[in-house]
């Protein structure tokens, strides 16, 4: 076997430190861009991120704009959090607790809403187009103005709420079914 001199193993050794050090950057750089837009906030874009948010505690935050398209929601208490302007397209939102949520003008189409408690929530201009909405609660809401056109509403809690076209569950059996538009 051929001997290397001590000035080529120098040479190499420092090539080397060279090519991890570089790869050390890109990986830091790298980390740093995905967890600069996975920070929750307004306008937060955390598709991607691979946040485990199942079961998590959201009450109150602040989520205005940001983009939970796809995420897994399922059990999440976002209690008065605010949601305004969210992308939650394919949401898993199953059994969440959205008691008190901002979520006017939220994009949901679809999103998995079953089982959802939605009692007092800020739905103005929402659409549930499309969605599963089986078992959720609307106890209280002011539900005028959103579209519920080819939703899943087997099971809905409406006691005190106002349906779509202005009438009051109360008055029609506790249902706003026959009341949507």
């Amino acid at each position: 076997m051929r001997r290397v001199g001590p000035a080529r193993l120098g040479v190499a050794l420092v090539v080397a430190l060279v090519v991890l050090v570089a790869g050390a950057i890109a990986i830091a750089r790298a980390s740093a861009d995905t967890t600069s837009s996975c920070t929750p906030g307004p306008g937060a874009q955390l598709r991607g991120c691979n946040f485990d948010l199942t079961n998590a505690d959201l009450q109150g935050a602040d989520l205005q704009g940001a983009d939970l398209s796809g995420t897994d929601l399922k059990g999440t208490d976002l209690k008065r959090a605010d949601l305004q302007g969210t992308d939650l397209r394919g949401a898993d939102l199953q059994g969440a607790d959205l008691k008190g949520a901002r979520l006017a003008g939220i994009d949901a189409n679809p999103a998995n809403l079953g089982h959802a408690n939605l009692t007092g929530a800020d739905l103005e201009a929402v659409s549930f187009a499309g969605d599963n909405l089986t078992g959720a609660n609307f106890t209280g809401a002011d539900l005028r103005g959103v579209n519920f056109k080819g939703t899943s509403l087997f099971a809905v809690e409406w006691s005190h709420s106002t349906c779509p076209d202005g009438t009051n569950s109360d008055d029609d059996g506790n249902t706003c079914a026959g009341h949507l538009h």
